[in-house]
């Protein structure tokens, strides 16, 4: 009789066990899928805050900031700084050269923007008081990042990183980079959330910037 309440015991123990074990493998799991999350995650912010790095170093410049100052120059090549303003950008590009495809400065006084190559677009060319950046830039005086878009010339999908160069607090020009997300996107598919997850990655906007399946990219 006695044997009864034991194995009556013994079985209520066993239920208990298995919730328990079930329940610390679900725990295990999902703090498993979560962490190669957020690794994931910082991957991806420590490739965008690299070139947040760039832009900062490039606003303490003392060619951009003699041009940006520049109130006289009817032109961003009349600066007597230009030349070593553009020499800066160049090495820029060139040191970055497999991630950023254009290292640019935009002047706002007169409304000019040169590339590194220096290549030229003015306020006939570009309406730069509409461009997300000039946006941001002029309210935030901060760096900042824009929402992707895909780059006419190379069709990389890219976003821009651009800083405002102040004078007396007010934004006189932009310094940017715009940087193709390409490599990332290719360090992205290798990675898999647990055995058949992946990332998909969405800018400022909302718009998917990457997925496995590049039909919903965009």
């Amino acid at each position: 009789c006695i044997l009864v309440p034991l194995v009556l015991i013994l079985g209520i123990i066993g239920t208990i066990l298995g919730f328990w074990i079930r329940g610390t493998v679900t725990d295990m799991m999902t703090e498993n899928l979560t962490a190669q999350a957020q690794a994931s995650a910082q991957q991806v912010e420590a490739h965008i805050k690299q070139y947040f790095g760039v832009v900062d170093g490039l606003l303490q410049s003392r060619p951009i900031i003699n041009v940006a100052s520049d109130q006289a120059k009817q032109t961003v090549d009349a600066s007597a700084s230009f030349q070593d303003l553009l020499t800066e950008m160049r090495t820029t590009q060139a040191k970055y050269q497999d991630t950023v495809l254009n290292v640019w400065y935009t002047d706002l006084g007169t409304m000019e923007m040169v590339i590194h190559d220096n290549s030229r677009y003015t306020s006939a060319d570009v309406d730069f008081d509409a461009r997300e950046w000039c946006i941001k830039c002029r309210e935030q005086k901060d760096t900042i990042l824009t929402s992707s878009y895909v780059d006419v010339a190379t069709g990389q999908t890219v976003v821009t990183v651009a800083g405002p160069v102040l004078v007396n607090n007010n934004v006189a020009g932009v310094i940017a980079l715009d940087v193709s997300l390409d490599i990332l996107n290719n360090s992205l598919s290798n990675i898999v959330i647990g055995e058949t997850g992946y990332i998909t990655l969405f800018d400022s906007a909302n718009v998917i910037v990457y997925h496995p399946d590049s039909t919903v990219v965009g």
